[in-house]
C-alpha cells in the first residue's frame, strides 16, 4: 500500500488559483477579450480536473485505512486467544493421586 500524503493545502491553493481564474474569466468575457477569456476557463477547467483527481486519491488512501482495521483486529484477536490458551493447559497429565479420584468417580 502506497502512502498518500496529505494534500489539504494543496487542495486549497489549487481551489483559490480556480476561483482566481474564474473570475478572470468572467471580467475578461468581452467580445475583443474572448481568447484571453477561454484560456483562463480552460485553465480552470484543467486546475478543477487536477483537484478532483487529488480529492479522489485522498478518499481512496482513508478507505485503505479503514480497511486495515478489521485485519488489526482480527490479529490483536488471535493474539489475545493464543495468551489465553496459554494460561490454562488444554491437555494436562493427570497425577497418580488425580487419576485415582478420576476412576473412583467413574
Amino acid at each position: 500500500m502506497t502512502q498518500v500524503p496529505d494534500t489539504r493545502r494543496q487542495q486549497f491553493e489549487l481551489q483559490q488559483e480556480v476561483a482566481h481564474l474564474q473570475r478572470q474569466a468572467a471580467a475578461l468575457n468581452h467580445p475583443d477579450t474572448f481568447a484571453q477569456s477561454a484560456k483562463a476557463e480552460r485553465k480552470a477547467i484543467a486546475l478543477e480536473k487536477e483537484l478532483a483527481k487529488l480529492r479522489q486519491q485522498q478518499a481512496e488512501a482513508g478507505a485503505q485505512r479503514l480497511l486495515r482495521v478489521p485485519q488489526i483486529l482480527r490479529i490483536l484477536l488471535l493474539l489475545w486467544l493464543a495468551y489465553q490458551s496459554a494460561k490454562v493447559p488444554v491437555v494436562g497429565i493427570l497425577q497418580p493421586e488425580t487419576a485415582k479420584l478420576v476412576h473412583q468417580a467413574q
